[in-house]
């Protein structure tokens, strides 16, 4: 079952410059919601994505 999880990290913009991001995705633990993160972090162009802390969010 997927659980909905809050990611926050950092990763290197176009332009070269180190961001902050965060991302909620959708992952049955936390080892996938890291994965999940950084493949949506690659596919909007960052690189060296390093994810710094995962929550796992709680909707009611």
């Amino acid at each position: 079952m997927c659980k909905p999880f809050m990611t926050h990290g950092r990763a290197v913009n176009k332009r070269g410059l180190t961001t902050g991001i965060h991302y909620e995705v959708q992952a049955t633990s936390r080892t996938e919601a890291v994965n999940a993160a950084k493949q949506a972090a690659e596919r909007d162009g960052y690189s060296y994505v390093h994810i710094t802390a995962v929550v796992e969010v709680a909707h009611a």
